[in-house]
């Protein structure tokens, strides 16, 4: 697997670990920056994600499209993904899942599921549709299937 380039310099105090979602066939889009190979599991799609205090909206020098940044501050924990590598603001704030009792529901109905939808963040460079989660306990690209069974 031919690994993505973490960018130039990091930030001082930024944090990066390496992860990786796998897919039983992975369709890349043509401006994917890296390739893979397939391997135990399926394709393995890599992708880095960075820990630090503040909103990571003023870099743009580190990171590609995929990537994910954790704002740890006290005051402001928040969840974003790199959508795009020249952006003027290439970082997207996740809102997550609405925070309301029928969103917590394990089944949504059709206008709040339709709604959570709009409002995901896709996975850049992958045909299939990947979207970044948090649950609580872990921060990945998951499925819609696989995000509803996290609930």
């Amino acid at each position: 697997m031919s690994q993505p380039n973490i960018g130039l310099a990091l930030p001082h105090g930024i944090k990066p670990h390496h992860r990786t979602f796998s897919l039983p066939v992975a369709t890349l889009s043509p401006d994917c920056p890296f390739s893979l190979t397939q391997g135990k599991g399926g394709y393995h799609i890599p992708y880095h994600e960075y820990r630090g205090n503040g909103s990571p909206k003023e870099f743009t020098s580190f990171g590609i499209p995929g990537d994910i940044y954790i704002d740890i501050s006290e005051d402001s924990y928040n969840l974003y993904a790199r959508m795009e590598q020249s952006a003027a603001v290439p970082w997207k704030l996740w809102c997550g899942p609405a925070p309301t009792a029928i969103a917590n529901e394990p089944f949504l109905n059709a206008i709040v599921g339709s709604d959570l939808h709009r409002s995901l963040i896709r996975y850049p460079f992958l045909k299939q549709n990947r979207y970044l989660w948090c649950d609580g306990k872990t921060i990945n690209w998951l499925t819609i299937k696989a995000m509803k069974s996290s609930r």
